[in-house]
């Protein structure tokens, strides 16, 4: 467990570093593209994701919660099974979870609250299954996601008093996607994910509490 930090730094939501990330990402993608012969088979897809979180902690105590956003960035690769319509979607990336936070039996207006922010390495581990029509295409997507914490942020004290957070957290996720094939043999997709923890995020002298988040997500995907 990893007490949480104050003014813990935010680096990974900059606006600069996800540039950074992305540029690169969508050029070598589109220069693998253009060397991708049109009538080779279909083995799965490779790309970079960017979107949002919306976040709050579920607790067994008496500490209330409300939402608040963070940013989801990453690589992810679809791996086609036997099965036409199903592949197993892996990824690695960067998800920013948390809540907003106060007692709510001793402060129910609220004017002590605190926002609570958590930086994870996120492995998601998904089944798709997925139709198409003609260039569009769907699909449903659910399997298990582990969140390794990487820092936290919290500028109240009242964080400094009762939450701890585990390093390794198990969640479930449950949802689903639309998508359109681009020129140049890229793929551009929009997905919507809801991720409940499974396992305990933190442990406190209030209780314990467990991450739930939405995922509004974009894809830009090249396929193998």
């Amino acid at each position: 467990m990893a007490r949480l930090r104050r003014g813990a730094v935010t680096f990974f939501a900059r606006p600069a570093t996800i540039l950074a990330f992305l540029l690169p990402a969508a050029g070598a993608l589109q220069a693998q593209a253009d060397l991708t012969p049109p009538d080779a088979p279909h083995r799965g897809t490779v790309g970079v994701f960017l979107g949002m979180t919306s976040s709050r902690e579920v607790w067994d105590g008496s500490v209330v919660s409300d939402r608040l956003r963070g940013v989801a960035l990453g690589v992810f690769v679809d791996a086609q099974t036997p099965l036409r319509l199903l592949s197993i979607r892996a990824g690695a990336g960067y998800a920013g979870r948390g809540s907003i936070v106060w007692d709510g039996d001793q402060d129910p207006a609220r004017r002590s609250e605190a926002r609570v922010r958590s930086h994870y390495l996120s492995l998601p581990v998904h089944g798709k299954l997925e139709v198409e029509v003609g260039p569009l295409f769907g699909y449903l997507l659910a399997g298990p996601t582990v969140d390794f914490l990487l820092a936290s942020q919290c500028s109240e004290e009242f964080c400094q008093m009762v939450l701890e957070e585990k390093g390794t957290v198990i969640n479930a996720a449950v949802g689903g996607g639309v998508g359109l094939a681009l020129p140049g043999g890229l793929e551009l997709s929009f997905d919507i994910l809801h991720t409940e923890g499974l396992s305990e995020a933190y442990l406190g002298t209030e209780g314990s509490g467990r991450n739930r988040s939405l995922e509004l997500l974009a894809r830009l995907g090249r396929p193998l």
